[in-house]
């Protein structure tokens, strides 16, 4: 993957409104407002974003945050060999950020 990804970089011609800085907040929202609240149960009370993202408080927001981290450190302190399953929903992470990054770079490409 580590070889794809590289020859992708120097193939792809990047959109030039695609920075790092734009790359992470995508990467904090997506993963801290909408997929750790989802896995346990929320959104709860939402507030629209763009009228695409819908973002928890900071409250509810930082309580799934303490709650999915207390799962995570308390199944692998019980099980030792769960950190496995982890870096594989990591590695899913990852590549779903990636694909929504290409899909909209190929949509802003069409126009």
């Amino acid at each position: 993957m580590a070889v794809y990804l590289g020859w992708y970089l120097a193939v792809a011609q990047l959109n030039s409104n695609v920075t790092a800085s734009g790359v992470r907040r995508l990467a904090v929202k997506i993963v801290g407002s909408m997929i750790i609240p989802t896995y346990l149960g929320g959104p709860w009370v939402v507030t629209p974003v763009r009228d695409v993202f819908y973002e928890l408080p900071l409250f509810p927001r930082l309580l799934t945050w303490v709650a999915f981290a207390l799962i995570v450190g308390v199944s692998v302190l019980l099980r030792r060999q769960s950190w496995r399953a982890w870096i594989l929903l990591l590695a899913y992470l990852g590549l779903d950020i990636a694909a929504l990054l290409a899909s909209g770079r190929q949509a802003s490409s069409a126009r």
